[in-house]
């Protein structure tokens, strides 16, 4: 028997399991897929990406938030609290992650996109470091590939001086230079997506023809995090990679280092095909579950549900004439019902908004309740955008909800175990 089984291996499962194996749990995580986060360009807003450093601006941006909102029901409607779980969260996080994130959580700073926008965030992976505007008066090298129209750096150059200009540091002087498919040593026939890179010749042929410029030097995410952070702590911190396109996986990253840390830890992860929770009214915990062909059992002391909204694949929409019902894939249980206009033939197109706030109702203790807001199963908890009630608005790109969700069914588990 586990102690605790963890449903879903994105950014809130993989941090639920690593705290709790860290602090001596038996912890199982099934997985059908690596989560959202896997997607992620790499840049991570916690709060609204208005809301700059001051404390006073994301207070009011908390406040504006439905008493519904995660944020204010984890916290209990306190925005002290939830200052407080964020400092809490994001501190345990760099204890899995190590370096592999900067930046305050309450201050946002201007980063440097690869579509040559400028943009706000509060969290990014430090291997970006350079594409963040600390220093105005330092030059821009821009690094594009032969070839690849998402990497042409005199396009890329002429919208970051536009969009430098219009924030006021028109003085940034950019530069731009290309990697040739020499240097990529992969054939006319080949292509980026396919993978075929020398990359450990890359990135020699880059530190070596680069290390001595006088400038920040970004280049496209085309590296394994290996090779970037090599090429990041060799130059100390000037060469550095473009906050880029969700297809490039930046966010991959994350995964793959909160799994390299999981396995470290004891945690038991095993894909599986098929899922079904049947809590017992007991405090027992049942979880049913099919890989390989073959069916299994197991019995647990607790259960985080992790699985994700319908992006990451946790609801599954069900449509019935002009309705479309919500069901959740670990327990099975409706969630949600959502009258749709049967005139349009993509009806998830309306409502966007609405639709992707679909998810489980919570307690303070992030545990799922019902219609009448009582508790589904004393020992069944929710992390992530498996949460309903959240919205766009308050959360920027929204890893604040795995971050605290997470971190709050931690805590009330060990509180009891």
């Amino acid at each position: 028997m586990s102690d605790v089984v963890v449903v879903g291996a994105g950014f809130a499962g993989l941090f639920t399991a690593n705290m709790l194996s860290s602090k001596g749990l038996n912890v199982k995580l099934l997985y059908k897929g690596l989560g959202a986060t896997i997607l992620s360009s790499g840049r991570f807003c916690i709060l609204d990406t208005k809301a700059r450093s001051d404390k006073k601006s994301l207070e009011k941006k908390f406040m504006e938030l439905g008493e519904l909102h995660p944020y204010k029901v984890l916290s209990k409607g306190s925005f002290t609290e939830f200052i407080s779980l964020l400092r809490e969260s994001v501190k345990e996080m760099r204890t899995y992650l190590g370096r592999t994130f900067r930046g305050d959580f309450r201050k946002s700073e201007y980063v440097i996109y690869q579509s040559g926008s400028i943009l706000e965030t509060t969290l990014i992976l430090n291997t970006m470091d350079g594409a963040l505007l600390k220093d105005s008066s330092e030059r821009i090298l821009l690094l594009g590939v032969e070839g690849l129209y998402e990497f042409n750096p005199s396009l890329v150059k002429g919208v970051m001086e536009r969009n430098l200009e219009s924030i006021g540091l028109e003085e940034i002087e950019i530069e731009t230079d290309v990697i040739t498919r020499n240097e990529l040593k992969i054939s006319s026939s080949s292509t980026l997506a396919e993978g075929y890179i020398d990359e450990d010749s890359l990135a020699k042929s880059i530190l070596r023809r680069y290390r001595k410029c006088g400038c920040k030097i970004l280049f496209p995410p085309i590296l394994s995090y290996k090779y970037i952070r090599e090429l990041y702590e060799e130059s100390s911190g000037k060469i550095s990679e473009f906050p880029a396109e969700p297809k490039f996986a930046v966010g991959k990253r994350v995964i793959e280092k909160f799994i390299e840390e999981a396995l470290k830890n004891g945690v038991e992860l095993k894909h599986v095909n098929e899922l079904i929770v049947r809590p017992d009214k007991s405090e027992k915990i049942y979880v049913e579950y099919s890989s390989l062909n073959k069916s299994e059992k197991l019995e647990t002391e607790f259960l985080v549900i992790a699985t994700g909204d319908l992006i990451g694949g946790g609801i599954k929409a069900r449509r019935k004439g002009n309705i479309v019902e919500y069901i959740d894939t670990a327990l099975g249980r409706k969630i949600a019902l959502m009258k749709i206009d049967i005139n349009k033939s993509n009806y998830l197109s309306s409502s966007t908004t609405k639709i992707f706030n679909v998810g489980y109702p919570i307690n303070e203790r992030s545990q799922p309740v019902d219609e009448e807001n009582e508790v589904i199963h004393e020992r069944i908890f929710v992390a992530g955008s498996a949460i309903g009630g959240k919205s766009f608005e308050g959360e920027g790109t929204g890893l604040g909800l795995p971050l605290i969700s997470a971190y709050k069914s931690v805590k009330e588990i060990l509180s009891e175990w």
